[in-house]
């Protein structure tokens, strides 16, 4: 599953739209994309020390 990665914060969040790069939770609206990259959600999370969002996937926790 692709998603989008804040690399300020190292959040991967799940994409709504790969050529504008928004979250599905709306927390990348602001964020420039020189900030954000799309990545293999569990590559970023098992290679790169990223978290996912909680607000994006259910079982990450919750916000």
């Amino acid at each position: 599953m692709r998603g989008v990665l804040n690399e300020q914060t190292k959040t991967v969040h799940k994409s709504t739209d790969q050529t504008h790069r928004l979250a599905a939770c709306g927390a990348l609206f602001h964020v420039s994309a020189e900030s954000t990259v799309s990545v293999d959600v569990a590559d970023a999370v098992d290679e790169g020390d990223a978290s996912r969002c909680g607000r994006c996937f259910d079982d990450a926790g919750g916000y």
